[in-house]
């Protein structure tokens, strides 16, 4: 049985997310915009991995809309939350009927820059 993975979100963090499990596992990719998939075929994946933006409100404050309306929908097993969330995110929210196994918060910054800086410029251990 080959495991799915569902990636939901295809900006800079979804594509990232889909090269890094696509040669090991069926890659299933949801986005609003161009999608190649369905929500429902989302659902069938093994796991689903949340890469929808988190942009920010007027006052500063993390908008969190996609990340709710994602939840909303999504039935999977096993959910790994990589879009940003403020610390207080999980704790504000009330699933009502809950319906995951596993939810994982694991934000990573990958950042949207083509910076690099040689090696040779590191300081000294």
């Amino acid at each position: 049985m080959n495991k799915k993975v569902g990636i939901i979100g295809n900006g800079y963090l979804g594509k990232a997310f889909t090269r890094f499990f696509q040669d090991h596992y069926e890659v299933r990719v949801y986005d609003v915009v161009n999608s190649p998939n369905t929500k429902e075929e989302i659902n069938e994946c093994d796991l689903a991995v949340i890469c929808v933006p988190t942009n920010s409100n007027p006052d500063g404050s993390a908008d969190t809309s996609a990340v709710d309306e994602t939840m909303d929908w999504l039935t999977g097993p096993l959910v790994c939350l990589k879009s940003a969330v403020p610390p207080s995110w999980g704790h504000a929210k009330e699933f009502e009927g809950f319906k995951y196994d596993r939810l994982c918060i694991s934000p990573e910054y990958m950042g949207e820059s083509k910076y690099f800086t040689p090696f040779w410029k590191y300081p000294s251990p």
